[in-house]
């Protein structure tokens, strides 16, 4: 993770740490709009959030979880079925979660 926030910012440590205070406050906000999403069965709406936070896993260096997202959302665009929508987002909710505390954890 922290290779790809250092090729990103060039290693400037003022950078780094705004991507990951960034990276903790808009990643927190997306959970809880996923969870309600989810909730809602609002699935266009799981898509809309899913496709905004995906520059941020890339940006943070989290591949699987840009995987992941771009599974979601194909699963969304398409409605493979409503259990593989929901299975999938719960599974980007806790990846999403625990990627959260690892960015907390980090040092500079």
């Amino acid at each position: 993770m922290l290779n790809k926030l250092k090729e990103v910012t060039g290693g400037d440590k003022k950078q780094m740490q705004l991507h990951i205070d960034s990276y903790i406050d808009g990643m927190t906000g997306r959970v809880n709009s996923l969870r309600n999403a989810l909730e809602q069965e609002n699935y266009q709406g799981i898509g809309n959030i899913v496709m905004k936070a995906k520059p941020h896993f890339m940006t943070m260096g989290f591949d699987d979880l840009y995987r992941l997202a771009n599974h979601v959302e194909r699963s969304v665009n398409k409605i493979y079925s409503k259990d593989m929508v929901k299975e999938h987002t719960r599974d980007l909710i806790n990846d999403l979660e625990a990627s959260i505390e690892k960015v907390k954890r980090v040092k500079l």
